[in-house]
């Protein structure tokens, strides 16, 4: 564990590609734990931010929809023989988000204004009319139409204080469940669906080395990538935060990061060169002092 650890400093040092490609140890168990180790770590932090803003524009809505002198704590929703009918609820009710993220209208009475064409406005939305709704979520471009009859609505009635009620007591549970999917869903992105773009980057890699004459297997071309991927992640999530738009942006991280380390490398060999020739010159040194002296003699 403690090689694991340090790889998360080694990894940033700019003869990171020269020793791991020099060194007689087996580094593929430790490049394997780093690999998950780190993929859960962005795993956490990233669902734990997309959990965060979600559950917090929820409550933020729940709050608006919830405590609002509109609608009254007795106030019902009932389905009877595909017939939507309000009580207790002033119509038409319009909740609104500012940013245009949601619109929620009740309106059986088929109020004129409340034309469906209003959701493509909003990135989700719901219209409930007496006899159908219209729907439209973040996948759609356009809305949709739902008959209630149709589709079999089951008669039911339920009252505003219920809903509030329900919301309330699983709300908890709720954002738990999302937090665990969301984090499943980007573990397998970061660590399997980055596992097959390393195929690429480790090939890039293989033939960069052969061009300069540092001849490295395929396979270990490919350890090197997933242990940089813990550079290129980083950097890459930080530019989708602050909304910057890098065209290319992995193919530049990664170039730099390859140049770094190869130019390393190579100033590394330039200077193997200089201490063989003065190791050179100073044995050629030694042996001709040598010979005078055995010529003296």
């Amino acid at each position: 564990m403690k090689k694991v650890l340090q790889r998360f400093v080694d990894v940033w040092k700019s003869d990171f590609l020269h020793k791991l490609t020099t060194s007689k140890e087996k580094t593929t168990n430790t490049t394997i734990w780093f690999w998950i180790i780190f993929s859960v770590i962005f795993s956490f932090t990233i669902s734990f931010y997309i959990v965060f803003v979600v559950q917090k524009e929820i409550s933020l809505m729940a709050d608006e929809i919830f405590n609002n002198e509109v609608i009254s704590k007795d106030a019902e929703l009932t389905m009877k023989d595909g017939q939507l009918s309000t009580n207790e609820i002033q119509e038409p009710f319009v909740y609104s988000a500012e940013d245009k993220s949601f619109l929620l209208v009740i309106d059986t009475n088929k109020n004129k204004e409340n034309d469906p064409e209003i959701l493509n406005e909003y990135e989700s939305g719901l219209i409930l009319l007496k006899d159908k709704l219209y729907s439209k979520d973040n996948d759609n471009i356009s809305y949709e139409t739902v008959v209630y009859k149709n589709h079999e609505a089951p008669n039911f009635s339920v009252k505003f204080k219920e809903i509030e009620k329900y919301f309330n007591d699983y709300f908890f549970a709720g954002v738990i469940v999302l937090y665990i999917v969301v984090f499943v869903l980007i573990f397998l992105f970061l660590a399997i669906f980055r596992l097959l773009t390393a195929l690429w980057w480790a090939l890039l890699l293989f033939l960069i080395c052969l061009i300069i004459n540092n001849k490295i297997s395929y396979g270990k071309s490919y350890e090197i990538i997933l242990n940089f991927y813990f550079i290129v992640l980083p950097i890459e999530l930080f530019s989708l935060f602050i909304e910057m738009n890098m065209p290319f942006s992995t193919f530049i991280i990664f170039s730099i990061i390859f140049s770094i380390n190869l130019f390393h490398i190579k100033n590394n060999k330039s200077n193997k060169v200089e201490e063989d020739e003065i190791k050179e010159s100073d044995k050629m040194e030694k042996l001709e002092s040598k010979e005078e002296t055995t010529e003296q003699v």
